[in-house]
């Protein structure tokens, strides 16, 4: 092993340890918070919007489950530190398609275009209100919108803030929640709470919008 193999693998621990250090901070403030955040306060009734590759179905929930996601926990992130958190899934979409080709980032194939219409009118948290208004954690926003740029999901060993966020909530109640968006400023990220492709079969019914391209 030589000296530029070790000196990677000090820097992975040391930045494992801070990460570690700051959810376990993070949780253990959670916990003890006693406030009562009512009910989601956002009756969502509109179409969402979602883009995927290849031949996924649009409501899936594997890559979420196995990856992680922004405000869920997936497989990828299961550590013995946190084992009381369970992994479970998000399907995440976006209030317009401007914002959903925005979010998906780059282009990882061919690019199919989906609206999510809901069966009935869903329930979500407004998380930047909360933030605002009942979270008050140092950075904690800021933590928040850098979680999608600090992370590649799949390799990510450490919850981050945003996901201990959505697992907090999910435990409240809800069909999910609503943020606003990082990459599209007059759009929101909605990340609807799943338990498996069934329940999300449940909530949506979906169509294809043709002759979209990513831009």
């Amino acid at each position: 092993m030589n000296a530029t193999h070790v000196s990677h693998i000090r820097r992975y621990f040391e930045r494992y340890t801070i990460e570690v250090d700051d959810a376990l901070r993070f949780l253990e403030w959670l916990q003890n918070q006693t406030f009562d955040l009512g009910k989601p306060t956002i009756e969502w009734e509109q179409p969402a919007y979602r883009i995927v590759y290849g031949d996924l179905n649009p409501l899936s929930i594997a890559g979420s489950l196995a990856a992680g996601g922004r405000f869920n926990i997936g497989g990828a992130q299961a550590n013995h530190f946190f084992s009381q958190l369970p992994m479970e899934a998000a399907l995440y979409a976006a209030s317009s398609i401007e914002c959903a080709q925005k979010e998906a980032g780059a282009p990882l194939g061919n690019a199919r275009f989906f609206s999510l219409h809901p069966h009935h009118p869903l329930q979500l948290w407004d998380l930047h209100s909360i933030i605002c208004n009942h979270l008050h954690y140092q950075d904690l926003e800021t933590h928040v919108n850098a979680s999608p740029l600090a992370a590649i999901w799949k390799y990510q060993k450490v919850p981050k803030l945003s996901q201990l966020l959505g697992s907090f909530l999910r435990k409240k109640g809800g069909d999910g929640l609503v943020y606003p968006s990082t990459k599209e400023p007059t759009g929101t990220v909605l990340s609807f709470f799943a338990r498996d492709d069934a329940s999300m079969h449940r909530l949506f019914h979906t169509e294809e919008i043709l002759h979209m391209s990513v831009s």
